[in-house]
């Protein structure tokens, strides 16, 4: 049983999640694959959408936004969230989570420096296209 849990306690607790009307997922270890899952699948996304909303409000201001399209408002949505929703989780998920933001950070660095190369923006978008696809069908 994960972190050595009483097979009875994990069954209660799977129980009444089914109730709730969700999948209860078990993991067999003590969390960490949970931790490095959520930082990966949801916190960093809040994140980048969080930092990419500033980013945009600091370059174009209040004036500037009412120009922004679809593609802005809906990959800024996460960028609503209240900080006081996400600073625990954030803070006690670091260790896995600031990994990724650094990874993220360096992606963002290596393809600004090679906007003007076309090979590698077709590398990053086939990569990520392909896990989108993947996303998509998942």
């Amino acid at each position: 049983m994960p972190g050595g849990a009483a097979a009875d306690a994990v069954a209660g607790v799977r129980s009444f999640v089914e109730q709730l009307g969700a999948c209860a997922v078990v993991f067999d270890d003590d969390g960490e694959d949970h931790d490095r899952l959520m930082a990966a699948v949801s916190q960093l996304p809040q994140l980048a959408s969080t930092v990419l909303m500033k980013v945009v409000g600091d370059a174009v201001g209040d004036e500037g936004l009412r120009w922004a399209g679809s593609g802005c408002r809906d990959t800024t949505r996460l960028a609503a969230s209240a900080a006081s929703m996400w600073e625990s989780m954030l803070a006690t998920n670091a260790d896995a989570l600031g990994p990724l933001v650094k990874a993220l950070a360096a992606e963002l660095n290596q393809i600004g420096d090679a906007l003007d190369d076309r090979d590698a923006t077709r590398r990053l978008f086939g990569a990520a296209n392909a896990y989108r696809r993947r996303l998509e069908h998942s």
